[in-house]
């Protein structure tokens, strides 16, 4: 039984079903922002595994060494999400009790909104790049055949598509508003 690239996607619809839901949490209330982080962190560990497995079955004739790099330069949006996710679950959790007594200043609030807002467009955007790459059409997917002679040439293609621009923008947006969220929490509080 082979895997077809509509099982790909289905299997994409799922996964960003359940960031969806961890979106959802994230914005019911500040309390259950953890439940809510982590809930998005796991999926998107499940959405990196679909996609190394949707690439490294279109590649089953090449060499694992010429596999590798190519999943990880394609991966590599995701794997900033995570990070990103991740040191917004470490921020969460070391001021957790200042966050649940709203012990906050209001810019907090604004820049927390902002970050998860952001995050949000970003997984719109990740799950329109990762459905272009289920697409087997050359002409309209960014999986362009590996030259063997020169793999990284066929890596540095990526790049240029639109919608990675877009994902490396945001990431960088994301990166700045949760730098400010931490700063904030890091020196605009007072215990007086």
């Amino acid at each position: 039984m082979e895997i077809q690239d509509s099982d790909f996607e289905y299997n994409l619809n799922i996964l960003f079903g359940f960031v969806g839901v961890g979106v959802i949490i994230l914005y019911s209330t500040k309390g259950a922002a953890v439940w809510g982080l982590v809930w998005i962190f796991l999926s998107l560990f499940g959405i990196l595994f679909t996609s190394w497995a949707m690439t490294s079955r279109k590649r089953l004739e090449y060499p694992v060494k010429k596999i590798l790099p190519l999943m990880l330069f394609q991966s590599i949006p995701t794997l900033i999400i995570l990070f990103l996710i991740s040191w917004l679950i470490q921020i969460i959790t070391s001021n957790y009790s200042k966050i649940t007594t709203e012990n906050v200043p209001p810019e907090f609030s604004r820049l927390y909104n902002s970050v998860i807002l952001v995050l949000a467009i970003q997984f719109y955007c990740l799950m329109k790049h990762l459905k272009k790459l289920v697409k087997d059409n050359p002409e309209v997917s960014s999986v362009a055949p590996i030259n063997l002679k020169d793999p990284l040439g066929t890596m540095k293609n990526l790049g240029e598509n639109q919608m990675d621009i877009i994902l490396y923008g945001l990431a960088l947006l994301t990166f700045v508003l949760i730098l400010m969220t931490w700063v904030v929490l890091k020196f605009f509080i007072t215990d007086g």
